[in-house]
C-alpha cells in the first residue's frame, strides 16, 4: 500500500526519449561463357519451402506459452506478485490490465511504498525522481528472479500513441520497498516511453525481488481509462549478451 498526500502541481510536457566505397579495378580475363550466369542474383535457386520467412520482428521466431496474469484488484496502490519462477525458456506471463487515469506533476511530492513497520526500511519512494509523481494509477507487478537469474523481457502495447507511459524496474529490499531503479544510460529504464509499444530487457540478480511499475505520464486525464498488454519473459542468463525478445502473441491469443 502506500501514502502520502494528494499530488497537486502544473501537468509536466510529453517527452519522449523519444566511407564511402572505393572499389579496386583488377584486370579480369573473362570468357563469353563464364558471363552466362551474370547477374547472380536472376539465378539464385528456388526459394526453400521448409525455410521461414524472416519476420519484421525477430522476437516472433521465440516461441513461449503464454501464462495470463489476473488483472489488480480495486485498490490502486497495491502490487500484484507474480511467480517469476513460472518464466522460463517455454514459459512467460501475459499481463492484461488498464490504467485508471493518467497523468504526472512534476512538483508533487513522490508516494511512498510502505512495508511492514517491523522492518528497518519500513517506507520507499516509488519512483526515483526527488521531485515528481504519477497523478493517477500506478500498476505494481512483482516478481522473484529464478536461482539462475536471467535478462527479463518487458514488452507492453497499448491501442492508441498519444500515451506518455512510464515501464520502469526497481530492485526491492527484504521488506520489500524499492531500494535501486535500474537504470539506462543516463536516465532510468523505461523512463519518460510514448507510442503504441515499446520495452527493454535488462539482467536480473538471481533469487532477487523486483518490482515493474507500470503508469502514464501524459496526458494529465484522471478519468481515461488506458488499457494495456505486458508481456514478462527471461532469455539468456544474467551474464548472456541480451538477445531478442519473445513477441507478444496476437491479441485475440488466450
Amino acid at each position: 500500500m502506500y501514502e502520502g498526500l494528494e499530488p497537486a502541481g502544473s501537468p509536466s510536457t510529453l517527452s519522449l526519449r523519444l566511407v564511402p566505397r572505393v572499389i579496386l579495378g583488377l584486370a579480369l580475363a573473362l570468357s563469353v561463357g563464364g558471363c552466362a550466369d551474370w547477374p547472380r542474383w536472376s539465378h539464385l535457386p528456388e526459394t526453400d519451402p521448409n525455410a521461414v520467412d524472416a519476420p519484421e520482428d525477430l522476437g516472433a521466431l521465440i516461441q513461449r506459452t503464454w501464462i495470463p496474469v489476473p488483472e489488480q484488484g480495486d485498490e490502486p496502490w497495491d502490487p500484484t506478485a507474480v511467480d517469476g519462477t513460472e518464466m522460463d525458456h517455454t514459459n512467460a506471463l501475459l499481463v492484461r490490465a488498464t490504467l485508471d487515469g493518467i497523468g504526472w506533476s512534476d512538483v508533487a511530492v513522490p508516494r511512498r511504498v510502505v512495508a511492514d513497520p517491523r522492518c528497518e526500511v519500513a517506507s520507499a519512494p516509488r519512483n526515483p525522481t526527488s521531485e515528481g509523481d504519477w497523478l493517477a494509477d500506478v500498476d505494481t507487478w512483482v516478481l522473484t528472479a529464478p536461482a539462475d537469474g536471467g535478462q527479463l523481457c518487458a514488452r507492453i502495447e497499448l491501442p492508441s500513441t498519444d500515451v506518455g507511459w512510464d515501464l520502469m524496474l526497481a530492485k526491492l529490499d527484504d521488506c520489500g520497498v524499492p531500494k535501486d531503479f535500474e537504470a539506462s544510460g543516463d536516465t532510468w529504464l523505461g523512463y519518460s516511453q510514448g507510442g503504441a509499444s515499446g520495452g527493454w530487457a535488462h539482467p536480473l540478480e538471481a533469487d532477487t525481488s523486483y518490482a515493474v511499475f507500470v503508469a502514464g505520464y501524459y496526458p494529465n486525464d484522471h478519468a481515461r481509462q488506458v488499457s494495456y498488454r505486458l508481456g514478462l519473459s527471461l532469455v539468456g542468463s544474467s551474464d548472456a549478451t541480451i538477445g531478442p525478445c519473445p513477441a507478444l502473441p496476437p491479441p485475440e491469443a488466450p
